[in-house]
């Protein structure tokens, strides 16, 4: 059930809108306060069954060692690696789950696993080989609530803070009445209730203008901040938004690329949407400006924002070859630094993870016997 009193506290948070002419604050570079090194590559050994075409991925403590893991998409098996090298694979099927999983969520010696399409999260204890608990992320509520259906990918992780998960999501398509209606983009699920609230809507930009209903621009990406605070960056829009889930407040934070032009809209919402082909959509968005993964570094208290710029050569269909930006915040959301990634790296910053060593960019190659990393070290 949609919880009445989380849902109007959000919507009353002032939200900053662009005006017809699209127009952004102006901006800044800030103080160049880093300095950085774009280090050797980290690699990870695969077996026969596994390539780098993989969903989902994070970087997480599991009995307090640092843990890669990652879904294999061909066998819907969980890898996870320590020092490079396989510590365990975990069959679902083993635990009654048949369906395909989406994403995994690791607690001790607790799994959380999601199914998409059914919209459920399952509690797996590790020791037992038993399934705990699971609860349904469906909503019931109003006709003026656009409900949105939890994503889960390396870039949009599920978060858990206490006794609650936290999921990013969208509702695919897009039509004339999100000006209208309420438009979430995370569920909020307490485990203890089995209650589910939805939080944060899109930036008043998503509804003046068409962003299309696919992921490029649509899906919120999400990381989980210091102590009791979520991150989300919106592909079209310059700013952060941070909750704090103890005192259920919101602010938003001007994090945009200095050099970034736009994001410009797919066009202007003006009647009814129609639908555009695919390759229409996608030679759209690498012309175009975007934001994109957000990640905490607990190791050292700075964030990660991920800007893809406009493609300047020819496109590509199989694989992003958009240039890439990192930019670096302090734990206050203050520019720290903008580190602009040599076009030369071919990488794929959508499964990007922080490692001890820093901010590990999956390197995108022709070996599928290992799964490699670029990383970046800020000083």
């Amino acid at each position: 059930m949609l919880t009445k009193s989380w849902f109007s506290t959000l919507l009353f948070i002032t939200i900053l809108s662009c005006n017809d002419d699209l127009s952004y604050p102006p901006v800044t570079q800030g103080k160049q306060t880093i300095s950085y090194n774009i280090e050797g590559t980290y690699n990870i050994p695969l077996d026969n069954e596994t390539s780098g075409l993989m969903s989902y991925l994070i970087a997480a403590e599991r009995n307090g060692k640092e843990t890669i893991s990652f879904l294999n998409d061909n066998n819907n098996l969980i890898y996870s690696y320590q020092e490079g090298t396989l510590i365990d694979k975990i069959d679902v099927k083993e635990y009654g789950i048949k369906r395909k999983i989406q994403g995994f969520y690791f607690d001790c010696d607790t799994l959380y696993v999601y199914t998409y399409g059914t919209e459920i999260l399952y509690k797996l204890d590790l020791v037992s080989k038993k399934c705990l608990a699971d609860w349904s992320f469906s909503v019931d509520t109003t006709d003026n609530v656009i409900v949105p259906s939890p994503y889960l990918s390396s870039a949009t992780p599920i978060v858990k803070y206490n006794n609650e998960i936290i999921c990013s999501g969208f509702k695919s398509g897009e039509s004339s009445h999100m000006r209208i209606m309420s438009v979430p983009t995370l569920s909020r699920l307490n485990t203890t209730t089995g209650k589910v609230d939805l939080m944060l809507e899109y930036p008043e930009i998503y509804k003046k203008y068409s962003w299309t209903g696919e992921l490029v621009y649509r899906l919120p990406y999400l990381a989980k901040g210091n102590h009791a605070e979520i991150i989300i960056s919106f592909a079209a829009y310059p700013f952060l938004y941070c909750i704090d889930l103890d005192s259920n407040t919101i602010s938003s934070h001007y994090a945009g690329y200095s050099k970034m032009k736009g994001p410009y809209p797919f066009k202007k919402r003006q009647g009814k949407i129609t639908l555009a082909s695919s390759e229409k959509v996608w030679n759209w968005y690498m012309t175009n400006g975007s934001y994109e993964n957000i990640l905490y570094d607990k190791y050292r208290n700075i964030y990660y924002r991920i800007a893809r710029m406009p493609v300047k050569g020819e496109i590509q269909h199989h694989g992003n070859n958009k240039p890439t930006v990192v930019l670096v915040l302090d734990n206050k959301f203050e520019k720290i630094g903008e580190i602009e990634l040599p076009e030369s790296m071919s990488i794929n910053p959508y499964h990007s993870i922080v490692l001890k060593e820093g901010l590990a960019i999956q390197k995108r190659d022709d070996n599928e016997d290992v799964l490699s990393f670029y990383i970046i070290s800020v000083h």
